[in-house]
């Protein structure tokens, strides 16, 4: 399965809402800083926060690397 080269950015409010249940997710400036240290693919533009979510993985170390190889 390989992943498509072209981003899918979401604005980080809206990553909060879709992959978190309501109450458990991180605060935004974490999540903020999670994608300025890189431990989350997104970027900046302007003053907004966006996350790749086409490359977002499993949250299996071991089956995201399987994956990426095939």
């Amino acid at each position: 399965m390989k992943t498509s080269s072209r981003k899918r950015l979401m604005k980080l409010s809206q990553y909060r809402e879709v992959y978190f249940v309501a109450g458990s997710a991180p605060a935004a400036s974490t999540l903020r800083r999670m994608i300025e240290d890189g431990e989350l693919p997104g970027e900046r533009i302007g003053k907004v926060y966006y996350v790749n979510v086409s490359n977002l993985g499993t949250g299996n170390h071991l089956v995201d690397m399987v994956l990426q190889a095939s």
